[in-house]
């Protein structure tokens, strides 16, 4: 998936109900490994998709001055619907006009350029460094399969 500078900025100039990201076990407590690790916003911008075999989790994520996301991987039980699994991530980056907030994956940082998506598995691990200056935002996707049972 690949947005235009004027798709970009439309989902930036949106209206959202910003959350403070948490990152929680299946069972709603929070992870105590996260605490202090990771301080961004998040707001959800689609209702689960019905189509098979694929199910889409979409998130704005806002990073403003400060903000980070240390070393994780993401969960593959990230909770969307049962007998589902997360396999994969797609961050699309929404604007350019910060400094900080780099990508990194297994410590390389990787070039992120407007509206093109960067898709990894939600195995590898990577990082967002600290905001420096101005507000950095993305759209990042999970895209889950039917688990083999």
């Amino acid at each position: 998936m690949n947005l235009t500078p004027k798709e970009c900025q439309a989902l930036i100039d949106a209206e959202y109900d910003w959350k403070i990201d948490e990152f929680f076990y299946p069972g709603g407590e929070v992870r105590p490994d996260t605490l202090d690790h990771r301080t961004f916003k998040t707001a959800p911008i689609t209702v689960l998709a019905k189509q098979q075999p694929l199910i889409l989790k979409e998130l704005i994520t806002k990073y403003e001055v400060g903000d980070h996301c240390w070393r994780h991987r993401d969960p593959m039980w990230l909770d969307v619907k049962e007998g589902w699994a997360a396999y994969a991530v797609w961050i699309t980056p929404l604007n350019d006009d910060y400094e900080g907030g780099e990508l990194l994956f297994n410590n390389t940082v990787v070039e992120q350029e407007t509206g093109i998506t960067i898709k990894h598995s939600t195995q590898e691990v990577h990082e967002i460094t600290k905001v420096t200056k101005g507000t950095r935002y993305s759209l990042v996707s999970w895209v889950f399969r039917k688990i083999k049972q």
